[in-house]
């Protein structure tokens, strides 16, 4: 692995294994992955193997588990505040070591403040795989009072979604324990997507809360993640927490 800086800006090369029984495009997408872990631990910006999951379902009979190590969250001391992919590369093609390597710039931004220690935010959701059509229900606690923020998160543009609050439920206050969705006016549902060519897929939620009495967070209905990381830079990272929920959806 090389790994170079000059000022804010990193190069980092990432490998996988490319075996016969994952497509070319698996390869390259976990290799991606590799490259962004290899400059966010250069960098010095702490990769959290606690951010990392391993979840298991069985399908048509087979048991088949989904890992999953999010790119843009799992790391403590700052963020990706852009990145570009190039040279693509099959090495060992014909050999049992084959893998498929990629080359990465990135721009980093370092979180300006330290998390508050006493500041806590847990969830959960009600299940960690779903069936299409089954009801998703987060359940969570926080302990101080709070604005708390729901989205989904894209995992291939990378475009967060505003699921809460919503035009059923505009509450964002909250202390304590909480659940979401809260009343019977709406439901959040896990839909399996009709172009997906797996049986399985993965997807993200993210909660963000910010302390209620240190100002107003602004979000929109769908932005890139990364400009919501970014105010929440602005706002201060003794201000906030951020926390990864991901499930599996079965075809059937």
């Amino acid at each position: 692995m090389n790994f170079n800086s000059f000022g804010e800006t990193f190069f980092s090369e990432g490998t996988h294994f490319f075996p016969k029984n994952i497509s070319e495009e698996q390869c390259y997408e976990n290799a991606k992955k590799d490259a962004i872990k290899n400059i966010m631990n250069k960098a010095g910006y702490s990769y959290l193997s606690n951010r990392e999951n391993l979840i298991c379902a069985e399908v048509k009979g087979n048991d088949i588990c989904e890992y999953f190590k999010d790119v843009q969250i799992s790391y403590d001391n700052g963020f990706l505040k852009s990145k570009e992919f190039s040279n693509r590369q099959i090495i060992n093609e014909g050999l049992i070591n084959r893998k498929c390597k990629i080359f990465l710039k990135a721009t980093l931004e370092k979180y300006k403040d330290n998390h508050d220690p006493n500041y806590i935010l847990n969830a959960e959701l009600n299940h960690n795989v779903y069936r299409d059509g089954e009801k998703i229900i987060i359940n969570g606690e926080i302990n101080l009072p709070s604005k708390i923020y729901i989205f989904y998160l894209n995992n291939k543009n990378e475009v967060a979604t505003l699921l809460f609050p919503n035009k059923f439920e505009n509450k964002i206050n909250f202390s304590g324990k909480f659940v979401f969705p809260a009343n019977n006016n709406y439901d959040l549902v896990a839909n399996f997507p009709l172009n997906h060519n797996k049986d399985t897929i993965l997807e993200n939620i993210i909660i963000i809360s910010t302390k209620s009495n240190k100002g107003n967070f602004k979000v929109i209905d769908k932005e890139p993640f990364i400009s919501i990381l970014s105010r929440l830079n602005e706002l201060g990272r003794d201000k906030w927490r951020k926390l990864h929920l991901n499930y599996l959806i079965l075809r059937e």
